[in-house]
Protein backbone atom coordinates (compact mmCIF):
# COMPACT_ATOMS: atom_id res chain seq x y z
CA UNK A 1 0.00 0.00 0.00
CA UNK A 2 1.15 3.79 -0.58
CA UNK A 3 0.61 5.74 1.81
CA UNK A 4 1.97 9.09 -0.44
CA UNK A 5 -1.80 10.32 -1.19
CA UNK A 6 -2.51 9.82 2.44
CA UNK A 7 -0.23 11.91 3.53
CA UNK A 8 -1.54 14.06 0.53
CA UNK A 9 -5.03 14.66 2.13
CA UNK A 10 -3.41 15.07 5.74
CA UNK A 11 -1.29 17.73 4.52
CA UNK A 12 -4.45 19.44 2.60
CA UNK A 13 -6.44 18.89 5.37
CA UNK A 14 -3.17 20.40 7.75
CA UNK A 15 -3.16 23.17 5.57
CA UNK A 16 -6.60 24.24 6.72
CA UNK A 17 -6.43 23.22 10.30
CA UNK A 18 -3.44 26.04 10.42
CA UNK A 19 -5.86 28.69 9.52
CA UNK A 20 -7.99 27.32 12.59
CA UNK A 21 -4.80 27.84 14.72
CA UNK A 22 -3.95 31.41 13.73
CA UNK A 23 -7.51 32.99 13.63
CA UNK A 24 -8.00 31.17 17.23
CA UNK A 25 -4.67 32.63 18.69
CA UNK A 26 -5.37 35.74 16.75
CA UNK A 27 -6.39 37.48 19.97
CA UNK A 28 -3.28 37.20 21.91
CA UNK A 29 -1.05 38.98 19.23
CA UNK A 30 -3.73 41.48 18.30
CA UNK A 31 -5.01 42.54 21.47
CA UNK A 32 -1.85 44.11 23.46
CA UNK A 33 -0.92 45.86 19.76
CA UNK A 34 -4.48 46.93 19.30
CA UNK A 35 -4.77 48.35 22.94
CA UNK A 36 -1.26 50.08 22.57
CA UNK A 37 -2.79 52.01 19.78
CA UNK A 38 -5.48 53.13 21.51
CA UNK A 39 -7.72 54.35 18.30
CA UNK A 40 -9.87 51.71 18.10
CA UNK A 41 -10.49 50.41 21.26
CA UNK A 42 -8.69 51.49 24.97
CA UNK A 43 -9.71 48.35 27.58
CA UNK A 44 -9.00 44.51 27.73
CA UNK A 45 -12.61 43.58 28.47
CA UNK A 46 -13.75 45.35 24.77
CA UNK A 47 -11.14 44.06 23.34
CA UNK A 48 -11.44 40.28 24.23
CA UNK A 49 -14.42 40.58 21.97
CA UNK A 50 -12.18 39.48 19.28
CA UNK A 51 -11.79 36.09 21.03
CA UNK A 52 -15.73 36.07 21.82
CA UNK A 53 -17.14 36.83 18.84
CA UNK A 54 -14.86 34.65 16.75
CA UNK A 55 -16.05 31.40 19.09
CA UNK A 56 -19.60 32.25 19.42
CA UNK A 57 -19.77 32.81 15.45
CA UNK A 58 -18.33 29.27 15.37
CA UNK A 59 -21.52 27.57 17.40
CA UNK A 60 -23.71 27.81 14.23
CA UNK A 61 -21.14 27.63 12.03
CA UNK A 62 -20.03 24.34 12.52
CA UNK A 63 -23.27 22.78 12.95
CA UNK A 64 -23.95 24.38 9.42
CA UNK A 65 -20.91 23.05 8.11
CA UNK A 66 -21.27 19.22 9.47
CA UNK A 67 -25.14 19.45 7.27
CA UNK A 68 -23.60 21.08 4.34
CA UNK A 69 -20.71 18.27 4.81
CA UNK A 70 -22.70 15.77 4.84
CA UNK A 71 -24.78 16.85 1.79
CA UNK A 72 -22.39 18.12 -0.43
CA UNK A 73 -18.82 16.39 0.04
CA UNK A 74 -16.16 16.91 2.77
CA UNK A 75 -13.68 18.51 0.09
CA UNK A 76 -15.95 20.68 -1.99
CA UNK A 77 -16.86 22.19 1.57
CA UNK A 78 -13.40 22.41 2.81
CA UNK A 79 -12.71 24.21 -0.20
CA UNK A 80 -16.02 26.56 -0.73
CA UNK A 81 -14.90 27.55 3.66
CA UNK A 82 -11.17 29.24 2.48
CA UNK A 83 -13.06 32.69 0.49
CA UNK A 84 -14.76 33.56 3.61
CA UNK A 85 -11.76 33.25 5.65
CA UNK A 86 -9.88 35.31 3.26
CA UNK A 87 -12.52 38.07 2.95
CA UNK A 88 -12.42 38.08 6.91
CA UNK A 89 -8.85 39.00 7.00
CA UNK A 90 -8.96 41.59 4.44
CA UNK A 91 -11.95 43.17 5.99
CA UNK A 92 -10.09 43.21 9.40
CA UNK A 93 -6.80 44.69 7.78
CA UNK A 94 -8.97 47.33 5.95
CA UNK A 95 -11.11 48.13 8.93
CA UNK A 96 -11.54 52.06 10.35
CA UNK A 97 -13.81 50.56 13.26
CA UNK A 98 -13.74 48.27 15.68
CA UNK A 99 -16.81 47.18 14.45
CA UNK A 100 -15.51 46.28 10.98
CA UNK A 101 -12.82 44.24 12.47
CA UNK A 102 -15.40 42.21 14.71
CA UNK A 103 -17.21 41.57 11.80
CA UNK A 104 -14.21 40.34 9.77
CA UNK A 105 -13.52 38.13 12.92
CA UNK A 106 -17.11 36.69 12.44
CA UNK A 107 -16.44 36.43 8.81
CA UNK A 108 -13.49 33.95 9.43
CA UNK A 109 -15.10 32.59 12.16
CA UNK A 110 -18.23 31.20 9.54
CA UNK A 111 -15.21 30.56 7.04
CA UNK A 112 -12.74 28.36 9.25
CA UNK A 113 -15.69 26.08 11.68
CA UNK A 114 -17.37 25.54 8.19
CA UNK A 115 -14.61 23.82 6.81
CA UNK A 116 -13.30 22.31 10.15
CA UNK A 117 -15.44 19.46 10.47
CA UNK A 118 -14.77 18.20 6.72
CA UNK A 119 -11.10 17.87 6.76
CA UNK A 120 -11.08 16.08 10.20
CA UNK A 121 -14.02 13.46 8.75
CA UNK A 122 -11.61 13.66 5.46
CA UNK A 123 -8.55 12.41 6.99
CA UNK A 124 -10.38 9.80 9.10
CA UNK A 125 -12.16 8.58 5.82
CA UNK A 126 -9.30 8.15 3.49
CA UNK A 127 -6.20 7.01 5.71
CA UNK A 128 -6.06 3.42 6.23
CA UNK A 129 -6.53 2.20 9.63
CA UNK A 130 -3.08 1.03 10.18
CA UNK A 131 -2.12 4.54 9.98
CA UNK A 132 -5.30 6.46 10.86
CA UNK A 133 -3.29 7.28 14.62
CA UNK A 134 -0.25 8.50 13.12
CA UNK A 135 -1.77 10.74 9.99
CA UNK A 136 -4.81 11.33 12.22
CA UNK A 137 -3.59 14.28 14.51
CA UNK A 138 -1.37 16.21 11.25
CA UNK A 139 -4.48 18.40 11.46
CA UNK A 140 -3.53 18.77 15.45
CA UNK A 141 0.25 19.90 14.66
CA UNK A 142 -0.81 22.19 11.93
CA UNK A 143 -3.45 24.05 14.44
CA UNK A 144 0.13 24.11 16.67
CA UNK A 145 1.57 25.24 13.53
CA UNK A 146 -0.90 27.91 12.95
CA UNK A 147 -0.41 29.11 16.42
CA UNK A 148 3.73 29.78 16.13
CA UNK A 149 2.53 32.18 13.44
CA UNK A 150 0.16 33.88 14.66
CA UNK A 151 2.41 34.47 18.09
CA UNK A 152 5.51 34.99 16.04
CA UNK A 153 3.62 37.58 14.07
CA UNK A 154 3.03 39.01 17.86
CA UNK A 155 6.44 38.99 18.50
CA UNK A 156 8.01 40.88 15.57
CA UNK A 157 5.50 42.90 14.51
CA UNK A 158 3.48 46.52 16.42
CA UNK A 159 1.09 46.48 13.04
CA UNK A 160 -1.72 44.48 13.80
CA UNK A 161 -2.93 45.05 10.27
CA UNK A 162 0.57 44.07 8.72
CA UNK A 163 -0.35 41.04 10.68
CA UNK A 164 -3.48 40.14 8.98
CA UNK A 165 -2.57 40.76 5.64
CA UNK A 166 0.24 37.79 5.97
CA UNK A 167 -2.36 35.67 7.27
CA UNK A 168 -3.82 35.57 4.00
CA UNK A 169 -1.27 33.27 2.86
CA UNK A 170 -3.01 30.19 4.86
CA UNK A 171 -6.13 30.05 3.03
CA UNK A 172 -4.53 30.73 -0.69
CA UNK A 173 -2.34 27.50 0.38
CA UNK A 174 -5.62 25.33 2.22
CA UNK A 175 -6.83 25.77 -1.24
CA UNK A 176 -4.21 24.64 -3.44
CA UNK A 177 -3.63 21.62 -1.25
CA UNK A 178 -7.28 20.91 -1.19
CA UNK A 179 -7.93 21.14 -4.80
CA UNK A 180 -5.30 18.85 -5.63
CA UNK A 181 -6.73 15.43 -3.39
CA UNK A 182 -10.01 13.83 -3.93
CA UNK A 183 -13.16 13.27 -1.96
CA UNK A 184 -14.05 10.76 0.17
CA UNK A 185 -14.65 7.21 -0.80
CA UNK A 186 -16.95 7.24 2.29
CA UNK A 187 -19.14 9.80 1.43
CA UNK A 188 -19.03 9.34 -2.42
CA UNK A 189 -20.19 5.75 -1.41
CA UNK A 190 -22.91 6.70 0.64
CA UNK A 191 -24.51 9.08 -2.26
CA UNK A 192 -24.40 6.20 -4.59
CA UNK A 193 -21.20 6.97 -6.96
CA UNK A 194 -19.66 3.46 -6.89
CA UNK A 195 -16.92 4.09 -9.54
CA UNK A 196 -15.82 7.37 -8.43
CA UNK A 197 -15.53 5.89 -4.92
CA UNK A 198 -13.50 2.99 -6.17
CA UNK A 199 -11.48 5.24 -8.42
CA UNK A 200 -10.94 7.76 -5.19
CA UNK A 201 -10.07 4.48 -2.62
CA UNK A 202 -7.76 2.98 -5.36
CA UNK A 203 -6.08 6.31 -5.23
CA UNK A 204 -5.40 6.98 -2.02
CA UNK A 205 -4.32 3.02 -1.44
CA UNK A 206 -1.92 3.04 -4.52
CA UNK A 207 -2.45 1.43 -8.04
CA UNK A 208 -0.69 -1.92 -6.77
CA UNK A 209 -2.60 -2.48 -3.77
CA UNK A 210 -6.09 -4.65 -3.64
CA UNK A 211 -9.19 -2.68 -2.33
CA UNK A 212 -11.43 -5.30 -2.87
CA UNK A 213 -11.68 -6.27 0.78
CA UNK A 214 -12.22 -2.29 1.84
CA UNK A 215 -14.27 -1.78 -0.98
CA UNK A 216 -16.94 -4.00 -0.49
CA UNK A 217 -16.62 -3.47 3.21
CA UNK A 218 -17.97 -0.15 2.49
CA UNK A 219 -20.31 -1.44 -0.11
CA UNK A 220 -22.33 -3.44 2.27
CA UNK A 221 -22.16 -1.24 4.99
CA UNK A 222 -23.79 1.38 2.63
CA UNK A 223 -26.42 -1.29 2.00
CA UNK A 224 -26.84 -1.75 5.39
CA UNK A 225 -27.68 1.88 6.60
CA UNK A 226 -29.75 2.17 3.52
CA UNK A 227 -31.79 -0.56 4.70
CA UNK A 228 -31.97 1.84 8.26
CA UNK A 229 -32.86 4.62 6.50
CA UNK A 230 -36.12 3.56 5.43
CA UNK A 231 -36.72 3.43 8.99
CA UNK A 232 -34.60 6.20 10.48
CA UNK A 233 -34.94 9.84 9.48
CA UNK A 234 -31.93 12.46 10.28
CA UNK A 235 -33.66 13.83 13.28
CA UNK A 236 -33.78 10.08 14.51
CA UNK A 237 -30.65 9.78 14.31
CA UNK A 238 -29.30 12.18 15.75
CA UNK A 239 -31.69 11.30 18.86
CA UNK A 240 -30.63 7.81 18.79
CA UNK A 241 -28.69 6.25 21.53
CA UNK A 242 -25.82 5.76 19.32
CA UNK A 243 -25.42 9.24 18.36
CA UNK A 244 -26.04 9.88 21.84
CA UNK A 245 -23.04 7.63 22.99
CA UNK A 246 -21.19 8.93 20.39
CA UNK A 247 -21.39 12.45 21.74
CA UNK A 248 -20.89 11.56 25.42
CA UNK A 249 -17.60 10.39 24.67
CA UNK A 250 -16.23 13.26 22.00
CA UNK A 251 -18.99 16.72 21.99
CA UNK A 252 -19.37 16.54 26.30
CA UNK A 253 -15.44 15.53 26.71
CA UNK A 254 -14.55 18.37 24.18
CA UNK A 255 -16.76 20.45 26.48
CA UNK A 256 -15.69 19.80 29.64
CA UNK A 257 -12.22 20.21 28.15
CA UNK A 258 -12.73 24.17 27.65
CA UNK A 259 -12.92 25.05 31.02
CA UNK A 260 -9.21 23.41 31.64
CA UNK A 261 -7.56 26.83 31.03
CA UNK A 262 -5.90 26.03 27.96
CA UNK A 263 -8.47 28.17 25.84
CA UNK A 264 -7.60 31.14 27.75
CA UNK A 265 -3.93 30.24 27.55
CA UNK A 266 -4.76 30.36 23.37
CA UNK A 267 -6.90 33.64 23.18
CA UNK A 268 -5.14 35.62 25.91
CA UNK A 269 -1.48 33.75 26.14
CA UNK A 270 0.45 37.53 25.96
CA UNK A 271 -1.78 39.34 28.84
CA UNK A 272 -1.67 36.19 31.00
CA UNK A 273 1.79 36.39 30.89
CA UNK A 274 1.98 39.91 31.18
CA UNK A 275 0.10 39.47 34.33
CA UNK A 276 2.14 36.56 35.85
CA UNK A 277 5.21 39.09 36.17
CA UNK A 278 7.48 36.82 34.20
CA UNK A 279 11.37 37.60 34.41
CA UNK A 280 11.61 37.73 30.75
CA UNK A 281 9.64 39.67 27.42
CA UNK A 282 5.93 37.92 28.49
CA UNK A 283 6.02 38.54 24.37
CA UNK A 284 8.10 35.91 23.49
CA UNK A 285 6.68 33.09 25.77
CA UNK A 286 3.91 32.04 23.54
CA UNK A 287 6.25 32.21 20.63
CA UNK A 288 8.43 29.29 22.81
CA UNK A 289 5.09 27.26 24.12
CA UNK A 290 3.74 27.80 20.22
CA UNK A 291 7.25 25.96 18.98
CA UNK A 292 7.69 23.35 21.40
CA UNK A 293 3.45 22.57 21.06
CA UNK A 294 4.66 21.54 17.38
CA UNK A 295 7.45 19.19 18.49
CA UNK A 296 4.95 17.42 20.74
CA UNK A 297 2.27 16.69 18.20
CA UNK A 298 4.92 15.54 16.42
CA UNK A 299 5.88 12.82 19.08
CA UNK A 300 2.32 12.26 19.08
CA UNK A 301 1.76 10.96 15.92
CA UNK A 302 3.91 8.21 16.62
CA UNK A 303 2.49 7.26 20.01
CA UNK A 304 -1.02 7.21 18.98
CA UNK A 305 -0.24 4.48 16.58
CA UNK A 306 0.43 2.04 19.41
CA UNK A 307 -0.81 3.80 22.23
CA UNK A 308 -3.61 3.22 24.50
CA UNK A 309 -5.73 6.68 24.25
CA UNK A 310 -7.25 6.53 27.48
CA UNK A 311 -4.25 6.55 29.28
CA UNK A 312 -2.60 8.92 27.30
CA UNK A 313 -5.84 11.30 27.80
CA UNK A 314 -5.94 11.05 31.47
CA UNK A 315 -2.67 11.25 32.24
CA UNK A 316 -1.98 14.18 30.34
CA UNK A 317 -5.27 15.71 32.00
CA UNK A 318 -4.01 15.21 35.27
CA UNK A 319 -1.26 17.13 34.33
CA UNK A 320 -3.34 20.22 33.42
CA UNK A 321 -4.49 19.90 37.10
CA UNK A 322 -1.49 19.38 38.30
CA UNK A 323 0.13 22.49 36.80
CA UNK A 324 -2.89 24.95 36.92
CA UNK A 325 -2.80 24.93 40.98
CA UNK A 326 0.75 25.27 41.00
CA UNK A 327 0.15 28.19 38.61
CA UNK A 328 -2.49 29.16 41.32
CA UNK A 329 -0.03 28.72 44.07
CA UNK A 330 3.01 30.63 42.93
CA UNK A 331 0.70 33.83 41.74
CA UNK A 332 -0.61 33.93 45.43
CA UNK A 333 2.82 33.38 46.54
CA UNK A 334 4.40 35.81 44.61
CA UNK A 335 1.29 38.69 44.71
CA UNK A 336 1.22 38.30 48.80
CA UNK A 337 5.35 38.56 49.08
CA UNK A 338 6.48 41.26 47.20
CA UNK A 339 10.52 40.43 47.76
CA UNK A 340 9.69 36.84 46.54
CA UNK A 341 12.83 35.50 44.40
CA UNK A 342 13.12 36.30 40.81
CA UNK A 343 13.65 32.83 39.80
CA UNK A 344 9.76 32.03 40.65
CA UNK A 345 9.03 34.54 37.39
CA UNK A 346 10.30 31.79 35.48
CA UNK A 347 8.11 29.20 37.08
CA UNK A 348 5.20 30.24 35.22
CA UNK A 349 6.34 29.84 32.09
CA UNK A 350 8.10 26.07 32.83
CA UNK A 351 3.90 25.22 34.23
CA UNK A 352 2.14 26.69 31.59
CA UNK A 353 4.47 25.39 28.77
CA UNK A 354 3.96 21.92 30.31
CA UNK A 355 0.34 22.18 30.65
CA UNK A 356 0.58 22.73 26.21
CA UNK A 357 2.60 19.40 25.91
CA UNK A 358 0.53 17.91 27.32
CA UNK A 359 -2.47 19.25 25.56
CA UNK A 360 -0.55 18.76 22.38
CA UNK A 361 1.04 15.28 22.93
CA UNK A 362 -2.26 13.58 24.25
CA UNK A 363 -5.55 15.44 25.14
CA UNK A 364 -5.92 17.78 21.52
CA UNK A 365 -4.80 14.37 19.29
CA UNK A 366 -7.04 12.01 21.43
CA UNK A 367 -9.83 14.25 21.11
CA UNK A 368 -10.05 14.84 17.39
CA UNK A 369 -9.26 11.50 16.65
CA UNK A 370 -11.94 10.06 19.11
CA UNK A 371 -14.08 13.06 17.15
CA UNK A 372 -13.39 11.87 13.54
CA UNK A 373 -14.28 7.93 14.84
CA UNK A 374 -17.23 7.76 16.55
CA UNK A 375 -20.21 8.93 14.50
CA UNK A 376 -22.53 7.07 11.86
CA UNK A 377 -21.47 7.47 8.49
CA UNK A 378 -24.71 8.89 7.49
CA UNK A 379 -24.00 11.84 9.61
CA UNK A 380 -20.50 12.00 10.11
CA UNK A 381 -19.78 15.66 9.68
CA UNK A 382 -22.95 16.46 11.25
CA UNK A 383 -21.66 14.80 14.39
CA UNK A 384 -18.20 16.54 13.83
CA UNK A 385 -20.10 19.72 13.36
CA UNK A 386 -22.33 19.48 16.96
CA UNK A 387 -19.00 18.77 18.67
CA UNK A 388 -17.36 21.58 17.72
CA UNK A 389 -20.54 23.23 18.36
CA UNK A 390 -20.13 22.41 22.13
CA UNK A 391 -16.66 23.00 22.03
CA UNK A 392 -16.25 26.56 20.54
CA UNK A 393 -19.75 26.99 22.68
CA UNK A 394 -17.18 26.25 25.72
CA UNK A 395 -14.66 28.47 24.13
CA UNK A 396 -17.25 31.36 23.79
CA UNK A 397 -18.29 31.06 27.58
CA UNK A 398 -14.42 31.29 28.58
CA UNK A 399 -13.48 34.25 26.19
CA UNK A 400 -16.46 35.88 28.16
CA UNK A 401 -16.07 35.13 31.45
CA UNK A 402 -12.37 35.31 31.79
CA UNK A 403 -11.51 38.88 31.89
CA UNK A 404 -14.10 39.20 34.57
CA UNK A 405 -13.28 36.56 36.62
CA UNK A 406 -9.52 37.60 36.29
CA UNK A 407 -10.56 41.57 37.55
CA UNK A 408 -12.54 39.72 40.42
CA UNK A 409 -10.00 37.27 41.79
CA UNK A 410 -6.47 37.18 39.69
CA UNK A 411 -4.52 35.00 38.30
CA UNK A 412 -4.61 32.72 41.09
CA UNK A 413 -8.51 32.34 41.22
CA UNK A 414 -8.86 31.75 37.43
CA UNK A 415 -6.33 29.12 37.57
CA UNK A 416 -7.56 27.19 40.61
CA UNK A 417 -10.78 27.35 39.09
CA UNK A 418 -8.85 25.41 35.80
CA UNK A 419 -7.39 22.92 38.05
CA UNK A 420 -10.52 21.72 39.24
CA UNK A 421 -12.36 21.08 35.99
CA UNK A 422 -9.23 19.52 34.67
CA UNK A 423 -9.77 17.05 37.53
CA UNK A 424 -13.07 16.61 37.13
CA UNK A 425 -12.20 16.06 33.26
CA UNK A 426 -9.86 13.30 34.11
CA UNK A 427 -12.37 11.45 35.80
CA UNK A 428 -14.86 11.63 33.10
CA UNK A 429 -12.38 10.62 30.58
CA UNK A 430 -11.04 7.76 32.39
CA UNK A 431 -15.05 6.44 32.42
CA UNK A 432 -15.82 7.34 28.62
CA UNK A 433 -13.28 6.94 26.56
CA UNK A 434 -12.66 3.68 24.46
CA UNK A 435 -9.44 2.46 22.33
CA UNK A 436 -10.27 1.95 18.43
CA UNK A 437 -7.08 1.74 17.31
CA UNK A 438 -6.72 -0.81 14.34
CA UNK A 439 -10.46 -0.67 13.77
CA UNK A 440 -11.91 0.23 9.89
CA UNK A 441 -14.48 2.97 10.52
CA UNK A 442 -17.23 0.22 9.65
CA UNK A 443 -16.21 -1.57 12.49
CA UNK A 444 -16.35 1.24 14.88
CA UNK A 445 -19.46 2.06 13.50
CA UNK A 446 -20.85 -1.47 13.97
CA UNK A 447 -19.29 -1.62 17.72
CA UNK A 448 -20.81 1.79 18.45
CA UNK A 449 -24.29 0.47 17.84
CA UNK A 450 -24.13 -2.83 19.23
CA UNK A 451 -25.42 -4.51 15.93
CA UNK A 452 -22.00 -6.65 15.42
CA UNK A 453 -19.53 -8.28 17.44
CA UNK A 454 -15.87 -4.96 16.17
CA UNK A 455 -13.80 -6.93 14.16
CA UNK A 456 -10.20 -6.24 15.17
CA UNK A 457 -8.85 -6.81 12.32
CA UNK A 458 -7.67 -3.22 10.55
CA UNK A 459 -7.85 -4.89 6.56
CA UNK A 460 -11.74 -5.43 7.26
Amino acid sequence: MSIRTQVSASLAAGALSMCVGSNVSLPSSIIPVILQDGKLVDTFETASLLATTFALTAVPSSIMGGFLSDKYGRRKIALFSTIPILSGLVLMAIANSFTMVLIGRCLSSFGIWIGYPSVNVLVSEVVHPSVRGTLGVVPSIFISCGLVVSYLLGYLLNSWRIMTWILLFQPFLAFTALFLIKESPYWLIKKERKEEAESSLQWYRGQDYSIKSEFGDLVKKNEEQNLDSNKESTLSIIFSMNFLRAQSCSGLLLLCYQFTGIPALVMFSANIFQEANLSFDHRLAPVLIGITRVFLGILSSLAMKTGNRKYIFCFCSSLLSICSLSIAGVSYYRTTYLDSPAWLGYLPFMLILTMFMAHSFGCLPVMNLITAEVFPTAIRSLGNGTVTCLGMGGAGIVAALYPHIQRMVGVQGCFAWFSINALILTIYAFCIISDFRGLSLTNIERGMSKKKEVNSNPSV
